[in-house]
C-alpha cells in the first residue's frame, strides 16, 4: 500500500547554493532524517523557536507548530514513542511576505519547501488524503498502479501523467519524476532499506504513519499532517471537523438502538484450520461497536492493534449460535467462495442464520479495492455503512459504498 523515499545534500552542494543566493535561505535544498546534522540540542533548540505546537483532537502519531513561514513538524512512532522525525517546512508564498531568518539549528534539519506541487505517493491512503485537499494532480509517481481505484488519479494513468515506481520503489524511476516530496511508510523493518535507497539517493522523504493509529477518526486526522504540504491547514481543519461531527452523530443514532439490541458480529475467517481476528483496538472492532453491534470475540480479543485473535475452527464453530452478522474482509466475491474455499464452512449449520457481508464493493479491473483508498480515510462513511447492515431501521434509506451481501440471513 505504500512507499518510501528521503532527500540529502552534500555540504558542498549546500555551500555552493548559499554563495548563490546569499540572504535566500529558504532554497536551501531538502535534507532527509539519514542525512541531517542536527543534533539533540540542534533540534531542542530549533523546537523552542516554534510556539507550542496545535493539540491533535486524535491522532498521537504527529504534531505541528507554524511560526509565520516556518512550520515544524514531528512525526512519532506510537509503538514507540522515543523514534522520531522531524521535518522543517518553509512556505514559498510565506517567505516573500513574512521573511524571517532562523535559527542556525534549525537549518541543520529535514528542510522541505511548500507548497509542493510534484509528489511520489506510497500508500493508497495518502491517495485518499491528497484528493480530498483537491491536489490530486501533484500526484506524479505511485507504488504499484493496480491498487488505485480513483476515477481521477486511474484517468492520469492512462495519459501517462501517473507512473508506477514499483514496489518496492526504483530509485531510478522516482528521480526521473523530479518529486519535490516522496511520501512513505514504513509497516516492517525490512521496509527501512526501501527507504534508506531512496534516501541515498538524495530524495526528499516523509514518513507517514496513519496505518499506526489506533481509531478510525485518529487515522482520518491525518489530513491534517498531509496539508501542510500544500499550505491548506484551513481546508484540512474544515474537512475533518465534518467527518467528526457526522461520524459522532451516527454513534448517538446507533447509541439508542444498541441500548434495545447489540446484534452480534464475526469477524475474520479461517486460514489453515485457524481463525485469524482482530484484536480488541482495533479500530475497526471500535466501528463495530460504534454502530451498536457487539464483536463475537470481545470477551477473549487480547488489547493492542497489533494483536489479533487466533483459534481454532472448532472454538469458532461452538459460538456461532450467537452471530447475526459476519464480515470476513477478504477476496470472497459470492457465496460460492465462502463454499468452495473450505469445506468446513458447508458443516457450519449455524451459518445459515448468518448475514455476511464482504467490504470488496468497489474493485477496479485489476482487483484494487477502494475500501482501503477511501473507507479507511472516511470513517463517517464506513460507519453508514456499518449501521446499515447491523441496524438497518436507522439509516433505510442508505446505500452501501464498501460492503456487498454475500448471503443474507436465512
Amino acid at each position: 500500500m505504500q512507499r518510501f523515499l528521503s532527500f540529502k545534500l552534500r555540504l558542498s552542494t549546500i555551500q555552493y547554493c548559499s554563495l548563490i543566493f546569499g540572504a535566500l535561505l529558504f532554497l536551501i535544498p531538502f535534507t532527509t532524517q539519514a542525512a541531517t546534522k542536527a543534533t539533540a540540542v540542534d533540534i531542542a533548540t530549533c523546537k523552542k523557536w516554534f510556539p507550542p505546537p496545535f493539540k491533535q483532537q486524535f491522532a498521537g502519531g504527529f504534531t505541528i507548530s507554524i511560526r509565520s513561514s516556518y512550520k515544524f513538524v514531528t512525526v512519532v512512532n506510537i509503538n514507540n514513542p522515543a523514534e522520531k522525525r522531524y521535518y522543517l517546512l518553509k512556505s514559498k508564498r510565506g517567505l516573500k511576505k513574512h521573511p524571517e531568518l532562523l535559527p542556525q539549528a534549525c537549518l541543520k534539519l529535514n528542510s522541505i519547501l511548500v507548497p509542493v506541487k510534484r509528489v511520489v505517493a506510497h500508500s493508497t491512503t495518502h491517495l485518499a488524503t491528497i484528493e480530498q485537499l483537491g491536489e490530486g494532480r501533484s500526484v506524479k509517481g505511485f507504488s504499484n498502479l493496480a491498487l488505485i481505484t480513483s476515477s481521477s488519479l486511474l484517468d492520469a494513468v492512462s495519459k501517462k501523467q501517473l507512473v508506477d515506481v514499483l514496489f518496492p520503489p526504483n530509485p531510478e524511476r522516482v528521480i526521473t519524476l523530479n518529486p519535490d516530496l516522496v511520501m512513505v511508510y514504513i509497516a516492517r523493518s525490512a521496509q527501512m532499506e526501501g527507504v534508506a535507497a531512496l534516501e541515498r539517493q538524495h530524495l526528499p522523504v516523509v514518513v507517514n504513519q496513519d496505518y499506526r493509529e489506533q481509531s478510525a477518526l485518529a487515522r482520518a486526522e491525518w489530513i491534517k499532517f498531509v496539508a501542510v504540504f500544500y499550505d491548506k491547514e484551513d481546508l484540512a481543519q474544515q474537512i475533518f471537523k465534518q467527518i467528526v461531527d457526522r461520524y459522532q452523530a451516527l454513534v448517538i443514532k446507533a447509541r439508542g438502538a444498541a441500548s434495545r439490541s447489540r446484534p452480534v458480529v464475526l469477524l475474520g475467517s479461517n486460514r489453515h484450520g485457524v481463525w485469524s481476528a482482530p484484536g480488541l483496538n482495533s479500530d475497526l472492532v471500535q466501528m463495530v461497536r460504534d454502530a451498536g453491534g457487539r464483536y463475537l470475540f470481545s470477551d477473549i480479543a487480547t488489547k493492542g492493534k497489533e494483536h489479533r485473535v487466533s483459534l481454532r475452527h472448532e472454538q469458532v464453530l461452538s459460538r456461532l449460535a450467537a452471530v447475526n452478522f459476519w464480515f470476513p474482509h477478504n477476496g470472497w466475491k459470492t457465496e460460492q467462495d465462502l463454499w468452495s474455499e473450505d469445506r468446513r464452512y458447508q458443516r457450519m449449520d449455524g451459518l445459515k442464520s448468518v448475514a455476511i457481508y464482504n467490504n470488496n464493493r468497489q474493485l477496479n479491473s485489476q482487483g484494487g479495492n477502494n475500501y482501503w483508498e477511501m473507507a479507511v480515510m472516511r470513517p463517517d462513511l464506513l460507519l453508514m455503512d456499518l449501521i446499515r447492515m447491523i441496524h438497518p431501521a436507522i439509516l433505510p434509506d442508505h446505500k452501501l459504498h464498501w460492503y456487498h451481501p454475500l448471503k443474507l440471513a436465512r
